[in-house]
């Protein structure tokens, strides 16, 4: 023990003499190192903090650009809303025409206005017996009209109405005629229909409308070759089609092609005992075509299923008759010069055959 005590004693003291320097040193280590210089100058110091100033103010720039460009974004979506349900107004082919601004929506307003004059030459009415000039079959007033026509003006047509889409897949179309020949004719709804054309290239309609029966029927009177349709044309077609026909068809077309298919009925304002219920198809394409010429071809079909009835116990004449008769061209006189009167039948059925050419100006059909 004595002997460790002594090895023991100088480590001791050397160890409690280093404690007490330690601090001293550690303190003066800090004191030294603190009146260093940094090496940045005052000149240096500001200009860094000029610096930092300009980077503030820049991004406080930039933050108020990015609220400028988010509340044109805003603004541009929002007048882009607004054009899409802006309603537009035009003259579309001369027709005034409003559709709303995704197209969704659109009316168009038609007008109509065909005026016929006529100044018959015919020689003076004679008496009954030996006169044979007739208008329609048992029709006294136009027995005594036909051997001496009408002469002045009428408005054959005088139509005005709408027509247009709805939802985007609905066509519709309300047209009424003001004009015609008197007496049935007068005051009539031309069309009014609907249609639905999400089937594309079909298109269902239904309503009060003229099944094409031929390549006449199917040219708008807008459009058509001569002043009115041909008396042949005329008689097929008020078999089954014609101005205000309660039907239900099927349409569909092409560039070059068209198909038709439609069930029809009474004519608007016709009354019966029992509805006619007939049968009105129609195919036609285009074969050949250029900027030139072009030849199309066609067939169509009217066919009376059904005819309308006169009624339960009908004494005398025809149960359910069926009758083709036609006025002339020119409306001015409603005579039926034309009339094959009632003929008692179960069914009607008329056939045809189209054809029609145009080389430049020259057109045949």
């Amino acid at each position: 023990m004595p002997s460790l005590a002594r090895h023991l004693t100088p480590a001791l003291s050397l160890a409690a003499l280093l404690g007490c320097a330690a601090p001293q040193a550690l303190a003066q280590a800090i004191t030294t190192a603190a009146s260093q210089p940094s090496g940045i100058s005052q000149e240096q110091a500001l200009a860094l903090s000029a610096r930092l100033d300009a980077l503030e103010q820049r991004n406080a720039e930039l933050e108020q650009q990015v609220l400028d460009l988010k509340s044109q974004v805003s603004a541009g979506e929002q007048s882009i809303r607004d054009q899409v349900s802006a309603t537009t107004v035009s003259l579309n082919n001369g027709r005034p025409t409003f559709a709303s601004g995704d197209g969704q929506f659109t009316a168009a307003f038609r007008g109509v206005l065909q005026l016929d004059s006529a100044l018959y030459d015919q020689d003076g009415a004679g008496p009954l017996a030996s006169d044979f000039r007739r208008g329609s079959v048992g029709d006294a007033g136009e027995a005594d009209h036909a051997r001496d026509l009408s002469d002045g003006a009428n408005f054959r047509r005088a139509r005005l109405g709408v027509e247009g889409k709805a939802f985007g897949d609905w066509n519709y179309n309300f047209l009424f005629d003001f004009g015609g020949g008197p007496p049935e004719d007068v005051g009539k709804i031309s069309s009014a229909w609907l249609e639905y054309a999400g089937f594309a290239p079909f298109r269902v309609r239904v309503g009060a409308f003229s099944p094409p029966s031929g390549i006449e029927e199917a040219t708008s009177t807008n459009g058509s070759l001569f002043l009115e349709r041909a008396s042949p044309s005329e008689a097929v077609r008020a078999i089954a089609s014609g101005d205000g026909r309660k039907a239900v068809g099927l349409f569909a077309n092409g560039d070059r092609w068209n198909l038709s298919a439609a069930l029809s009925g009474n004519v608007v304002g016709t009354s019966s005992f029992d509805h006619q219920l007939a049968f009105v198809g129609r195919a036609a394409f285009t074969p050949v075509k250029s900027l030139d010429y072009l030849v199309h071809l066609g067939a169509h079909t009217s066919i009376v299923i059904d005819p309308a009835k006169t009624g339960p116990d009908v004494p005398g004449g025809a149960a359910s008759p069926v009758r083709m008769r036609d006025r002339p061209e020119i409306r001015v006189d409603g005579t039926r010069l034309v009339d094959t009167g009632n003929i008692d039948a179960d069914g009607l059925t008329a056939y045809g055959l189209e054809f029609a050419a145009q080389y430049r100006s020259v057109y045949i059909q």
